[in-house]
């Protein structure tokens, strides 16, 4: 009986996981959508302004501070992409552990009554 609450709680838990691990995937697609287009605004503005050296300079401090944001957000995305890819793997582990032994527990129950 322990055997079958324990895998209905790991396969719940593991269910969970899973779900949570796409809500983040889904989170990551929307921050890389918005980093790409950031990025693109970031590099026409490189683009225009670096027509001439004291341009490209001018464009370069004007820029900096909005890319330096960029390369945090990539690096944010990133930390969550290994959180999400965990999750997913430790869901799908604990629902084959939890499957497991919620079968275990009936086949035992099966050879007891057979004594």
């Amino acid at each position: 009986m322990i055997r079958r609450i324990l895998g209905i709680v790991f396969a719940v838990g593991g269910i969970i996981m899973l779900l949570f691990s796409n809500y983040i995937y889904e989170q990551i697609g929307e921050g890389n959508r918005k980093i790409s287009r950031a990025q693109k605004q970031v590099d026409t503005g490189n683009a225009f302004l670096s027509l001439t050296p004291e341009s490209k300079k001018i464009g370069e401090h004007l820029t900096g501070p909005i890319q330096q944001k960029i390369d945090d957000g990539r690096a944010t995305v990133e930390e969550y992409e290994v959180l999400a890819e965990r999750l997913h793997i430790g869901g799908i582990v604990l629902i084959i552990v939890g499957a497991g032994l919620f079968i275990i527990s009936f086949i035992n129950r099966r050879k007891r009554s057979k004594r």
